[in-house]
């Protein structure tokens, strides 16, 4: 409790309780009734306690079963979404080379590039005309889905909806049970078929990881509403353990599934019978303890009097704590303010005096920010119940614009309810943030202009040149020898076409990639990011054998990216050197060039180096940066091997 100075001689509430003699020998009379009613007080509290932890196990447990099946959806719908670009291939196959003689080949390569795919269809009509892996899946050829009143419901909607639909699970004629993603097909706006994909259920399920191989915690359920009969089914063992409050479940649009987890076994809060038998007992204690004490009202008087001198002791630090806080703090009753200490007068420019007797919230408070709060609370600064934390604008008697965290808390003042806050001037981090904000999203739009430019200048003339070959085959269709020339340049076009996007896409997900080394990766990025420059580069990357965690390598490879990318656009260097080393502890890079340099002093750093320091910050590595003017430039980089992010 906090007072005003020409009211600390005033009488603490506390003095007030003081057990007068003779109504504590009224008391003495009726020790039983004394201990029953405290053992039954604490019992309560106990049994409440309880209660309540029961409670936040119960809901701890649930959101661990939300994130678990949120977590298996996400990879549910990535998988999925794999195959969204396996069939516009085929569809776009059909659809610029009306052939499907390439079939095979094309099929081949989707399933190389794509994990969870089983198996690639054609369906002309609704009849399945090429099914690759043939041998397998040789048992599908023939077959109309658009005539098996079994599947073709989920068929026709994924040619209502013009977009890719996964139906199934389900038998299929291949002898087992998977999905199949039809991606209907339009000819010259006439519906030609569909290209389809297949995962086995078995597939389906590890690549959302829902089986007992990736997790011993939870048990996994997947089902669906069988489009003919409109019950819902279950395509994992015992579906039964399932249907309990147990387990919660998450809707998958893109398949109209549903999936359920649940934990493997039913636990309970750890020693939650043992806290209620201690609470038994600390209640059973406590009783005990009053009705001893209430046979000794000299010794409780006098261990008041010690304890209202305590009270009254910490009191006084605590009053001397505020006063010289560097934070603000202010008591505030009914809207006016009763108490405030040294550091938020000066925060908000009145005086002591001022504040004190006329000066309300809205004299300096943001009008928005005001009527945001009062949306929120019914009188904020002075209503008992206000827990709040919140960051608001205050306009200070100078007209200056802060912003400043309050915190809010109940308390008794002068045996009333009133509202201690504390006050912290955040205005320099918010400016911050949004200098960051700004920062960040100028470099997300110069990535996206330079992605544009990529395509425009590369892809898009290589596509120009390759349209132009197909209008002269189309007019030469019987020169056989012309044909055949053109042939060669379109497909010596699309190899240009598909190196370019590879390389974009290289350098733009890097991650995606398990295959390859860290060195090979790292020549790539400098070979296509110098290709239109005269910058030479030198290499060595250590052999990590493995060793390297893919969340390092990605950090390496951004923090390279960024930096020959300040090389190319300011360092005017014509060398550059990357080397990356390997120790018993950490892995340490060095990227230095021969460039105009700058003074580290005077110039502040740019968002750039910012990123190069957050990343390596993310993994507990450090930065050092080396430069001068006229004396080029070094980046020093280190980050532990047992980093995690």
């Amino acid at each position: 409790m906090i007072k005003q100075e020409n009211q600390q001689d005033r009488q603490s509430p506390v003095q007030e309780t003081y057990i007068k003699p003779d109504r504590v020998l009224q008391f003495t009379k009726k020790p039983i009734i004394a201990g029953t009613v405290v053992f039954t007080i604490l019992l309560l509290l106990v049994l409440a306690f309880s209660l309540l932890l029961y409670y936040n196990f119960k809901s701890t447990r649930q959101l661990q079963l939300k994130q678990a099946a949120y977590t298996a959806k996400e990879k549910l719908e990535k998988a999925l979404n794999n195959s969204l670009s396996a069939t516009k291939t085929l569809s776009f196959i059909v659809t610029s080379y009306k052939a499907d003689k390439d079939f095979d080949i094309v099929a081949q390569k989707i399933l190389d590039n794509n994990r969870f795919i089983d198996a690639v269809e054609l369906v002309q009509g609704g009849v399945i005309t090429h099914v690759y892996p043939y041998k397998e899946n040789a048992a599908a050829i023939g077959y109309d889905i658009l005539k098996d009143t079994f599947t073709n419901k989920e068929a026709l909607q994924a040619i209502t909806r013009n977009e890719i639909y996964f139906a199934g699970p389900f038998p299929l004629k291949q002898g087992y049970t998977g999905v199949v993603g039809r991606l209907p097909i339009f000819v010259d706006h006439k519906f030609w078929g569909f290209s389809a994909v297949i995962i086995k259920l078995s597939t389906l399920i590890r690549a959302a990881e829902m089986d007992s191989s990736f997790s011993s915690a939870y048990l996994f359920q997947l089902s669906k509403t069988n489009p003919n009969t409109g019950k819902e089914q279950f395509f994992l063992p015992h579906p039964e353990q399932f249907l309990s409050n147990n387990s919660v479940s998450v809707d998958v649009s893109t398949g109209s599934w549903k999936i359920y987890v649940r934990f493997v076994k039913n636990q309970r809060p750890g020693n939650f019978l043992s806290l209620i038998l201690m609470g038994i007992l600390f209640s059973f204690t406590g009783g005990l303890f009053v009705w001893y004490i209430s046979r000794q009202p000299l010794v409780l008087n006098k261990l008041v009097e010690e304890k209202t001198a305590q009270v009254k002791q910490s009191e006084e630090k605590f009053r001397s704590l505020v006063e010289q806080s560097l934070v603000g703090v202010f008591i505030m009753q009914n809207n006016r303010f009763v108490y405030s200490n040294p550091r938020f007068v000066n925060m908000i420019g009145y005086t002591l005096q001022e504040l004190l007797t006329h000066v309300k919230p809205e004299d300096f408070v943001h009008p928005a920010d005001l009527e945001k709060i009062n949306e929120e609370h019914d009188h904020p600064f002075s209503a008992p119940g206000t827990t709040d934390q919140y960051t608001i604008r205050l306009i200070n008697k100078n007209k200056r614009v802060m912003y400043v965290e309050l915190i809010a808390s109940d308390i008794i003042y002068e045996n009333n309810p009133a509202v201690i806050i504390t006050c912290i001037d955040v205005t320099r981090k918010m400016e911050e943030e949004k200098r960051i904000s700004k920062a960040v999203s100028e470099a997300q739009e110069n990535e996206r202009m330079q992605i544009g430019m990529e395509l425009h200048d590369n892809v898009k003339q290589i596509l120009a040149a390759s349209l132009l070959n197909l209008g002269t085959i189309q007019h030469f269709i019987d020169d056989k020898e012309i044909v055949s020339d053109r042939v060669a340049q379109l497909k010596m076009y699309m190899d240009e076409a598909i190196y370019e996007l590879r390389r974009l896409s290289h350098q733009l997900a890097p991650s995606l990639d398990s295959s390859g080394t860290l060195a090979e990766k790292v020549n790539t990025l400098v070979k296509s990011m110098l290709a239109s420059t005269k910058l030479k580069a030198t290499i060595e990357v250590d052999t990590f054998n493995g060793s390297l965690t893919n969340e390092i390598q990605l950090a390496l490879y951004r923090i390279i990216q960024e930096q020959v990318a300040n090389t190319v656009k300011h360092a005017m260097a014509d060398e550059i050197n990357i080397r990356i080393r390997k120790n018993d502890a950490a892995v340490s890079m060095m990227i230095k060039d021969n460039g105009k340099g700058f003074d580290l002093s005077t110039k502040k750093e740019g968002i750039g180096l910012e990123n190069i320091r957050r990343r390596a910050m993310a993994l507990d590595g450090t930065v050092k940066i080396i430069t001068s003017p006229g004396k080029g430039f070094e980046l020093l980089v280190e980050i532990p091997l047992n980093a995690s992010s």
